[in-house]
């Protein structure tokens, strides 16, 4: 009768021990809290609300976005958006992922997550150079600095050559841009989720657009008189031959022939 009684009470102690591991794992892997020391780019969440921070997290991330950008360039040309206009977006895609499992993963899984949880996350930042090629295309390149224009080479009535040089304008450096955007988009959270500065300012990097035409290009063509003109009429011609000189002269306008070419 001893024996029985120890076993059941051996028993019984095996129960409440399982249950007492149970209900420990269970508070343990169900905590409405992150672990402490928990932080998410700079922001310190350590033993917050899960569902507080989850929507604290969306709403830094927009305000993220929402910063102005003000980007500069040569001629007082320039451009004011937010950093969503300019192609930057925000997430948080590992944090979100491990907390999924934190939250809503089998108990064991949950329990598992919060024993190997990382303390310190980044954000993931995403630059698409589309969105601002659409802003600073080339007709914003073209109204802010202009239009290179071709030298010019004339041959004087007294057979004097004489060069018009041209001018260059600007074009912007799209990979020089696109690195000091990287280096100029905020990467950590304020505690209150707004940047300490309002507003991030960008000189846009451009580089010279020569015109087609060079003065150099035509200097080295190594023209030093005019040899010979011609010129004939098209007299009484038809539409469809007038069209057809008109095309070739077209064609071959400025093309030089250096010696011995056909």
């Amino acid at each position: 009768m001893k024996k029985i009684h120890a076993a059941l009470i051996a028993g019984f102690g095996l129960m409440l021990a399982g249950s007492l591991a149970a209900g420990g794992l269970h508070l343990y892997g169900t905590q409405p809290t992150l672990p402490a020391n928990t932080a998410i780019a700079g922001w310190e969440v350590g033993g917050m609300n899960i569902a507080e921070v989850k929507a604290g997290m969306d709403s830094r991330l927009q305000a993220l976005e929402a910063t102005p950008l003000v980007m500069k360039a040569k001629n007082n040309a320039g451009l004011q958006v937010t950093l969503k206009q300019a192609g930057v977006t925000y997430e948080a895609g590992n944090f979100l992922q491990a907390l999924k499992t934190l939250t809503d993963g089998t108990l064991m899984e949950r329990v598992q997550a919060r024993r190997s949880w990382s303390g310190s996350w980044n954000m993931e930042i995403q630059l698409q150079t589309a969105q601002l090629k659409s802003l600073l295309n080339p007709e914003w390149e073209k109204a802010s600095f202009g239009v290179p224009v071709d030298a010019v080479r004339r041959i004087t009535g007294d057979d004097q050559v004489v060069y018009t040089p041209g001018t260059s304008s600007y074009e912007v450096d799209w990979q020089a841009l696109e690195l000091a955007m990287q280096a100029a988009v905020p990467t950590r959270l304020a505690a209150d989720g707004t940047l300490q500065d309002k507003q991030i300012q960008l000189e846009v990097p451009l580089a010279v657009k020569q015109p087609k035409i060079t003065l150099q290009a035509l200097k080295d063509q190594g023209i030093d008189r005019k040899i010979v003109q011609f010129s004939t009429s098209l007299g009484a011609s038809g539409p469809g031959r007038s069209f057809n000189v008109e095309a070739a002269a077209k064609a071959v306008n400025g093309t030089v022939l250096p010696p011995n070419a056909v």
